[in-house]
């Protein structure tokens, strides 16, 4: 979800992942990946799950990209295959 800092609902999105996150073993093969601009609420609240949740939320910080390029999309894609937390590394 890219820019998903634009979401209305800041506290119900926290509360939707928590809900998510205090189960995690009925969503085996689930990943949820969400774009926020460092500096926000919405990356706040990111930092705050990993706190929250460690081993089941990971925060990678970006530079800023344009994923429609393909380029950029790829370099995205390698990355968070080379992480640990993918499962894939």
């Amino acid at each position: 979800m890219d820019q998903w800092e634009e979401t209305r609902d800041l506290d119900q999105q926290r509360n939707t992942f928590r809900d998510f996150l205090r189960e995690p073993e009925q969503w085996p093969d689930c990943h949820i990946l969400l774009g926020a601009r460092e500096g926000g609420e919405a990356a706040e609240l990111l930092h705050d799950l990993e706190g929250e949740y460690p081993g089941g939320v990971y925060v990678h910080t970006l530079r800023e990209m344009d994923i429609v390029d393909g380029i950029e999309r790829r370099r995205m894609i390698s990355y968070l295959h080379a992480q640990p937390a993918t499962g894939r590394a």
